[in-house]
């Protein structure tokens, strides 16, 4: 068991703080993306064929990225717990960069 005092928490949040990049200033547009809250540019933003466009680039990529590494490809439906749409093979792999991932995703679907 760990054992934790406050000093030592303070110290481990301050250094994970300090290795987070600082995020790049826009003065364009923005909108709050319904996963992460963060706004961000409006163009970090993509449409989905079902027409669902509050979701950031990056938060549907790592959704993505979660269901590949699970191994829950066969049926992925949005993101959107009110839509049942099923995500299409060239939409999720649009999303996907690492080419590992990219394959264990072909190999499970």
């Amino acid at each position: 068991m760990i054992n934790l005092d406050m000093n030592s928490i303070d110290e481990i949040i301050k250094k994970a703080e300090s290795d987070l990049e600082p995020l790049p200033v826009y003065d364009g547009p923005t909108e709050q993306c319904l996963i992460c809250f963060d706004e961000k540019p409006v163009d970090y933003f993509t449409k989905t064929e079902c027409g669902h466009d509050q979701y950031c680039k990056e938060c549907l990529t790592a959704h993505y990225k979660v269901k590949t590494k699970d191994g829950d490809v066969l049926k992925v439906k949005c993101i959107d717990v009110n839509c049942e749409r099923e995500i299409k093979e060239e939409e999720i792999l649009g999303f996907l960069t690492d080419e590992a991932v990219k394959e264990k995703f072909r190999k499970f679907k």
